[in-house]
């Protein structure tokens, strides 16, 4: 399960994931910007993951961090000094999150009308987009017949400072 909101984005807005985070799985990246199965947060090489760049960068990456916890995560857009934070739900940890990070570089550019700039938080249960790979890292969620079982987040409107910002993100439960 992944809820999957796709937020539009302009340069210099940051993507905050909770201060213990240091590093992510790597599921795609478009031309392979990002070789490797891993890599630090929020610095990758020459990269600073955590900033939104300008559309012109032409990249799409698709990473997983976690497990969160019941810390929260979110965008904070920087011009606006305010954000959303993605935060479980009590009693529903939200195990992990994947980042789906678009500057430029998909959809290819059509008709001239340039490829999309946006970044989607997406809480999840596992870091795979494919079931198969979640069954095999023993990350896929498991429903028992005639049962069920609750996930559940929370978006949360945030207006004020970044550093404010980054402490809910840590301290959000």
């Amino acid at each position: 399960w992944s809820a999957h909101p796709l937020l539009a984005v302009t340069a210099g807005d940051r993507i905050v994931l909770p201060s213990f985070v240091e590093g992510v799985r790597i599921d795609s990246s478009r031309n392979r910007r990002l070789p490797g199965e891993n890599a630090s947060w929020p610095r990758a090489g020459d990269y600073d993951l955590s900033i939104v760049p300008e559309r012109s960068a032409g990249t799409a990456d698709k990473l997983f961090a976690g497990p969160l916890g019941k810390r929260a995560c979110g965008l904070y857009r920087t011009a606006q000094q305010a954000g959303l934070l993605f935060c479980s739900s009590p009693g529903n940890p939200i195990r992990y999150t994947g980042l789906w990070l678009c500057y430029g570089g998909w959809p290819e550019d059509e008709a001239g009308t340039g490829a999309a700039q946006y970044v989607a938080i997406e809480p999840t249960t596992s870091p795979y987009d494919s079931l198969d790979q979640a069954v095999a890292h023993g990350t896929a969620l498991h429903v028992n017949a005639h049962s069920d079982e609750s996930l559940g987040m929370q978006v949360k409107f945030f207006n004020g400072p970044l550093e404010r910002f980054i402490e809910r993100c840590n301290s959000e439960r």
